[in-house]
């Protein structure tokens, strides 16, 4: 019997109980249909990581906090540190940073800026017309890093003008045709002082920014603008507390090796502080989805590790059924060989189906939570895809699935293929 011919007969004696090869089939279909969509979640993230890492450049910039940053109230003894400063907000206590800290991160070699991070309260933004449209965040400007505007360029952290880009989203709302034509205009933007009074200060939109990882959810301000609104939610308040800082950010000399970025690294966490790169902090977005999509797969591997026994079950009933007909077959010259290669097929053969029907009902709710996605709460991060499928990993997922198929199926062929055609023409 050629090879073909095996193929087709195999394919042929699943048709022998239906109920039983669609069960089976359907049990090999929830582990496959499992895996393809969390392998094609993992991908688009990650791949929108990596086009994020490529644009927004960045690494010459360390983002520096302190050590312990958030730390939950302890009935233990803790030593006073009078050269630490903390915030305490949620049960929370929070180590800030202060300008002794700065001058600490300045001296460091190879350091050549550094500039606190300051987190100013906006109560809200008009345009051109009377609305006032509350903004749930603002993001100073952080000089070597590279803003994905759509119209206009990114706030200049040297000019001595207030300017802001805004996202997409807000465009038609604050009164502006499109885009372009919010280039030049200028904003109203409200934030309270610290007695509940209102002040507003003028700002040029210089921008139209998507929005990214980096900044979601918030306009980009450049440091003018970003000390004047830190100046009115902070007025009247003493110096200890206006000059605290969440984080700084440390500008190092461009054109540096990683090995020299990393010890840069090394030598501010020697001085007491937490010190990371852009690539590092969406790294860490990408390590989490990582996790979880692991977990998610193992969930897959869980239904296809109880699919492998249906397969097992399937073909050993087979075997069971089809005993005299194996015995002729032998009888008639066919070896042992090309019996086990016939059931293993058949096993190779509900992995292929189970996976083939996984994926591609995989790929279409994919597809449509990535349409939803890219029409609703992802539409301002241009270039996400919340769901890829790309075909080498696809190609895995099925190799892998009718492997397992296999595997599982070895146990029967191996019985069928090692029956005596004597016994097995008598068995009843």
């Amino acid at each position: 019997m050629r090879y073909i011919d095996i193929i087709a007969t195999a394919n042929h004696n699943l048709k022998r109980n239906k109920l039983r090869t669609i069960l089976t089939i359907v049990a090999v279909f929830i582990g496959s249909f499992t895996i393809t969509l969390t392998v094609g979640l993992n991908a688009g993230v990650n791949d929108y990581i990596s086009k994020q890492l490529g644009t927004l450049g960045g690494d010459n910039v360390l983002i520096v906090t302190a050590k312990g940053m958030n730390s939950a109230p302890t009935s233990e003894p803790k030593e006073y540190n009078p050269n630490q400063s903390t915030n305490s907000t949620f049960g929370l206590t929070i180590n800030t940073m202060n300008d002794v800290d700065v001058a600490k991160i300045k001296s460091v070699d190879k350091v050549t800026k550094v500039t606190p991070q300051l987190i100013p309260t906006v109560s809200y933004i008009q345009g051109s017309s009377d609305k006032k449209y509350q903004l749930a965040s603002v993001n100073q400007m952080v000089d070597g890093i590279k803003v994905d505007v759509v119209a206009g360029s990114a706030p200049d952290n040297n000019s001595t003008d207030n300017q802001i880009d805004i996202l997409p989203s807000y465009v038609s709302v604050l009164g502006f045709k499109d885009n372009t034509d919010a280039v030049g205009k200028t904003l109203t933007i409200a934030a309270k002082t610290p007695l509940g009074l209102i002040q507003t200060v003028e700002a040029k939109i210089v921008g139209v920014q998507n929005d990214s990882l980096l900044a979601s959810g918030g306009f980009m301000i450049n440091d003018h603008l970003t000390r004047q609104l830190y100046d009115i939610t902070t007025e009247g308040m003493p110096d200890s507390i206006r000059n605290n800082y969440y984080a700084v950010v440390a500008t190092i000399s461009s054109g540096m090796t990683e090995k020299e970025i990393t010890d840069v690294k090394n030598m501010v966490k020697d001085l007491g502080y937490n010190a990371m790169t852009v690539r590092d902090r969406i790294g860490t977005v990408s390590t989490i989805i990582n996790a979880i999509s692991y977990a998610l797969i193992g969930f897959g591997a869980v239904a296809l590790l109880a699919a492998s026994f249906g397969v097992i079950n399937t073909l050993f009933m087979a075997v069971q059924e089809r005993t005299k007909e194996i015995g002729l077959m032998k009888a008639v010259g066919m070896s042992g060989g090309r019996v086990f290669i016939l059931f293993s097929i058949e096993a190779i053969l509900l992995g292929f189906w189970g996976s083939l029907i996984g994926m591609s009902l995989a790929y279409v709710v994919g597809s449509g939570l990535s349409n939803y996605a890219s029409q609703t709460f992802l539409k301002d991060l241009k270039g996400f895809t919340l769901i890829e499928f790309p075909i080498t990993y696809l190609l895995i997922v099925m190799g892998v699935v009718m492997l397992i198929a296999y595997l599982a199926g070895t146990l029967p062929a191996r019985r069928a293929a090692k029956l005596n055609p004597i016994d097995a023409l008598r068995y009843e």
